[in-house]
């Protein structure tokens, strides 16, 4: 018994296809959706954790202002926050681009597999008949 690729979110049997439309595609297409529903949960959950921690650091913030009793104490511990905050949105910068980087470069090795495929194919077929060799044929000279 030939039992069908195990799919989520695979084509009903019996579903009329519409022209262009294959088993394939709908696959593929289900398999992208949900790498791109995979990544976007990624960075929800990193940006969340970083509003967290932000969050942490903003009521430790106000509570160490509430002990400064002279304005250098103010002053110095302004600017050691700034300096933290910027730090802060840099690193998270940095992770949020590095898990965009990872997402499309996943992407891209969805997108590039048909194509592989396909050149594949051709490869074999090529290979596999001799008379479409890739030199022209040669003609006969006529009188």
């Amino acid at each position: 018994m030939n039992k069908s690729k195990q799919f989520p979110f695979a084509m009903p049997e019996g579903m009329p296809t519409l022209p262009g439309l294959g088993k394939e595609s709908f696959e593929w297409m289900s398999t992208a959706f949900s790498d791109w529903l995979s990544n976007a949960n990624r960075m929800q959950a990193e940006v969340i954790r970083f509003i967290g921690d932000r969050y942490s650091k903003d009521v430790k913030m106000m509570m160490r202002f509430a002990e400064c009793r002279k304005p250098e104490d103010f002053l110095k511990l302004q600017s050691e926050l700034a300096a933290e905050l910027a730090a802060d949105y840099q690193e998270e910068g940095a992770r949020l681009l590095a898990l965009f980087g990872d997402a499309s470069k996943q992407v891209w090795q969805e997108i590039a597999k048909p194509g592989e495929q396909q050149n594949a194919r051709v490869s074999r077929a090529r290979a596999a008949s001799p008379s479409h060799s890739r030199t022209a044929p040669k003609r006969s000279k006529r009188r």
